[in-house]
């Protein structure tokens, strides 16, 4: 039990991860809800416009699982760059007018 204590971190550790995962998932559970409202809203109208806002929420998915790929991507490269000392790789990859040090 000792040897896993080790991987539990403290009460502070924990609310930070909270402070950053509430929004995140708040964000994410209210562009799925409108999703669904648009679908209630449009399937009244007819099938034909309800086949339309359904493919346009499956393009809007697969946009935001791109996008939280990609900033996923760059965050484990700009760890791995700064972590190692790199910087002048990590300014390459990111350009030097990123704000980045």
């Amino acid at each position: 039990m000792k040897g896993i204590r080790r991987f539990i971190g403290d009460r502070a550790f924990y609310k930070m991860v909270l402070a950053v995962m509430l929004p995140i998932m708040l964000q994410n559970g209210i562009t799925n809800f409108v999703g669904l409202l648009d679908n209630i809203m449009i399937g009244q109208v007819g099938t034909d416009q309800m086949s339309g806002v359904s493919i346009a929420n499956q393009l809007l998915l697969i946009f935001n699982l791109a996008a939280i790929g990609g900033s996923s991507a760059a965050v484990c490269s700009a760890h791995s760059f700064t972590a190692s000392g790199i910087t002048w790789a990590f300014r390459t990859s990111f350009g030097s007018s990123s704000g980045f040090p």
